[in-house]
């Protein structure tokens, strides 16, 4: 990397590594050594931790390398949460990559569906385009069929990464409608905090920062999850949820 960035002399080079899905690297014994020598390139090296940048993207493990007291990158990186798309991003994803306009009632069905879900949103247009259908309404309908009968097994992925609680919490709003995060505190204790946070970033419920309430986010998920989804509540848990 040196040697890069030496070669570089008429510009200013910045080197950007990207690790995607980076939840069985915790799981390692040299896990931990790996962040911390990360930390080490990013933080502590002369002469080149100025010039070298690093992403780390994952789901529900990510919380341990954020939170942790101990983590040896919970103080020098930037954390964000991916969120859904709002229906405005939502059109420009259905429109700007197959150059076609579409109604805004198709948009907003789309929307409903995937409830902003970019991956979503992307399969579903690409079986609404290759479909060449008159009526993308239609196509859409096979679309979502489609998705049930051969890809419903990422939603049970999904599922699983949720653990109980944040799965109870689900089944809670669906059932219940928006609840403000108080009163799914005041129900499932602080722990509430980061399953909220792995169900957003999931894209299975939407938060509204302003007002601090969540709200089922996709139709699509949501009727998976009352065919197939099931929450085993534990005793303790089952007074709250009650």
């Amino acid at each position: 990397l040196l040697k890069i960035i030496d070669s570089c002399q008429n510009h200013r080079p910045q080197i950007i590594l990207l690790f995607d899905e980076v939840e069985p690297i915790t799981k390692m014994p040299w896990g931990r050594s790996f962040f911390a020598n990360w930390r080490s390139l990013l933080h502590n090296t002369p002469n080149l931790s100025e010039y070298v940048s690093a992403v780390f993207a994952g789901s529900s493990e990510m919380f341990e390398i954020a939170k942790d007291i101990g983590s040896p990158l919970g103080n020098i990186l930037i954390w964000r949460e991916l969120e859904l798309f709002n229906q405005e991003d939502t059109r420009l994803l259905m429109t700007i990559p197959s150059q076609q306009q579409w109604t805004d009632q198709f948009i907003t069905n789309v929307y409903n569906l995937t409830g902003g879900h970019p991956f979503l949103i992307q399969y579903m247009m690409s079986i609404v385009h290759n479909n060449n259908s008159e009526n993308p309404n239609e196509a859409l309908a096979q679309a979502k069929a489609k998705f049930i009968t051969e890809q419903r097994i990422l939603f049970q992925n999904w599922l699983e990464k949720f653990g109980n609680t944040a799965a109870a919490i689900y089944s809670q709003i669906m059932d219940r409608g928006a609840l403000q995060r108080a009163i799914i505190l005041s129900e499932f204790g602080s722990s509430a905090n980061r399953s909220l946070s792995i169900l957003s970033h999931t894209g299975v419920v939407r938060i509204d920062n302003a007002s601090d309430i969540a709200i089922v986010a996709g139709d699509l998920f949501q009727e998976w999850f009352r065919q197939f989804g099931s929450v085993s509540i534990t005793p303790t848990l089952a007074d709250h949820v009650d």
